[in-house]
């Protein structure tokens, strides 16, 4: 609701209270530390890293712009990958809606696996690459924010608001799937 303080979880957090009364270096640090990982997080979400990149920059600057309503006994990363998270639903959206008003929608295609000199590597990464789109779109979104944002089980949770128990369960189903698919290459 408009006026209530933003929730921040994480009472370590120094940065958020800095950010809070308004020190511009704590943001431009925290900028620094976060922004290409939330870039690559959106990427995945939208399917393009150049509207990535304009969704970071907006969720960054709606975060400095609600500086003074966020709590210092909450994790800023938490609150930056939900509005990030929030952010790719409503791009989504409006996409569609677009791509249903327009004569030729566009389709934006997804990121090919790296092209890798030595064939084994190349496979690897194709064969994970398979293995993650074939996880629950759930499981793959938990996955990634856990081992591509960094983003820790409690912080997950709260992006998702979804118990902790459920993010173990999913990152452990993620990660038999991808043992199961990756041990003939890895041998």
């Amino acid at each position: 609701m408009a006026g209530e303080p933003l929730i921040m979880r994480t009472p370590t957090e120094g940065v958020a209270e800095r950010i809070r009364r308004g020190d511009r270096a704590a943001f431009e640090e925290f900028f620094r530390a976060e922004y290409a990982r939330l870039c690559s997080f959106l990427a995945d979400q939208v399917g393009s890293a150049a509207e990535a990149e304009e969704l970071a920059q907006d969720v960054l600057l709606r975060l400095w712009r609600a500086r003074e309503r966020l709590r210092e006994h909450g994790s800023l990363r938490s609150y930056l990958y939900r509005s990030a998270r929030n952010a790719a639903i409503n791009h989504r959206r409006r996409a569609a809606l677009e791509l249903q008003h327009s004569e030729l929608g566009h389709i934006p295609v997804p990121p090919s696996p790296p092209a890798d000199e030595r064939l084994r590597l190349r496979l690897l990464a194709e064969t994970m690459s398979v293995a993650l789109r074939d996880l629950p779109d759930r499981c793959r979104l938990i996955f990634d924010l856990s081992r591509r944002q960094q983003l820790t089980h409690a912080e997950i949770a709260e992006v998702l608001d979804i118990s902790p128990r459920t993010v173990e369960t999913q990152i452990g189903r993620a990660l038999k799937l991808l043992r199961h698919r990756l041990a003939p290459l890895l041998d």
